[in-house]
């Protein structure tokens, strides 16, 4: 697995408590538990920005690289709004890292104009307020709290608290 975290030093909130070493370690462990088989093959860039650019109500997103309307992908980018919180921080990229699961191992592919789900067709036309419902986000957002929780037990702690002590984060 190849991990290259940009912007990171240019962020407002988390490059000053978390480091880049302690990014790529939970992006590592979560890919690891989503995808054993596969994830030696997974080369990220996750790129932190200040928000701005973020598209409306999204605080992270995922993208393919490499050719976007590739079968089961291997290279993603992924940014992060980085003035969030540690926790929250965790939470965006288990959601996303969900995401890169549902490309890499084919339930999930993106087309010119629409995204194909476990074989359904959608039309990527959907308006905002239907976005949320989209079975592949119903998937991610059920895993967040899982990953969460795996990421605070995979250092050997029970709670964010002890995990931000553990690794150093104010």
């Amino acid at each position: 697995m190849h991990i290259q975290v940009t912007g990171f030093s240019k962020t407002k909130h988390l490059s000053k408590v978390i480091k880049v070493a302690d990014v790529k370690k939970i992006v590592e462990r979560i890919t690891t538990k989503l995808m054993p088989r596969i994830s030696d093959d997974i080369k990220y860039v996750i790129m932190f920005t200040d928000g701005k650019t973020m598209p409306k109500d999204h605080e992270a997103s995922a993208a393919i690289l490499g050719g976007k309307y590739a079968a089961r992908p291997r290279e993603f980018e992924i940014i992060v709004n980085s003035n969030v919180h540690f926790k929250s921080f965790v939470r965006y990229i288990s959601h996303e890292l969900l995401h890169v699961k549902q490309w890499s191992c084919g339930k999930m592919y993106e087309g010119a104009g629409f995204t194909t789900w476990l074989g359904r067709r959608y039309s990527n036309n959907y308006q905002d307020k239907n976005y949320w419902y989209l079975p592949w986000e119903i998937e991610a957002r059920g895993y967040e709290d899982a990953l969460m929780w795996f990421t605070v037990h995979s250092y050997g702690c029970n709670s964010f608290r002890q995990l931000k002590t553990k690794l150093r984060i104010k």
